[in-house]
């Protein structure tokens, strides 16, 4: 037989010792959620349309864009050879209505005439006459949905000898 009380007193702690461990188990989620939101926070702003980030050299949609940006560019040359992309310094991306690409490329002159296909590989020319090096930045705007691209703007400088630039575009 229970003793008056006593078994009150139990279930009475019981019942406190839940509540406390529910308490404890709201608090530990409430925490690692604070953790979590403070992780995720400054992705989100720094992916937030309109603004710019960094974008990999090896995105697909950063390569497309420079090998549209390439085509229009050598269309528009008056040299006698393709240019090609040497080396990409550094891009970036804005999220618009499609995606918006800045890259500032180093181009050179390759052994392909102007004529050539564009699929064609063409390596770079290595006569020291013919190392012209180019610095260019392309601004691309790529909306892969509806299957458009288009080259907004493009600047490019020569590095000269003697160590002065010469603007071509």
């Amino acid at each position: 037989m229970p003793i008056q009380g006593v078994g009150k007193e139990s279930t009475g702690q019981q019942g406190r010792l839940k509540k406390t461990e529910k308490m404890l188990g709201a608090w530990q989620i409430s925490l690692l959620a604070i953790v979590a939101l403070g992780t995720v926070v400054p992705v989100v702003r720094s992916s937030k349309p309109g603004g710019w980030f960094d974008v990999d050299p090896q995105d697909k949609g950063l390569r497309k864009a420079l090998t549209f940006a390439m085509l229009e560019y050598n269309k528009g040359s008056n040299d006698m050879y393709k240019r090609n992309i040497m080396n990409i310094n550094k891009a970036k991306q804005q999220i618009v209505s499609g995606v918006n690409y800045e890259a500032e490329v180093v181009t050179g002159l390759t052994s392909c005439l102007q004529t050539a296909p564009k699929n064609e590989d063409c390596p770079f020319h290595t006569s020291p006459d013919m190392l012209k090096r180019s610095v260019c930045t392309f601004v691309v705007n790529y909306v892969p949905w509806l299957n458009q691209i288009k080259l907004i703007s493009k600047r490019c400088s020569n590095q000269k000898r003697n160590g002065l630039q010469l603007r071509l575009s």
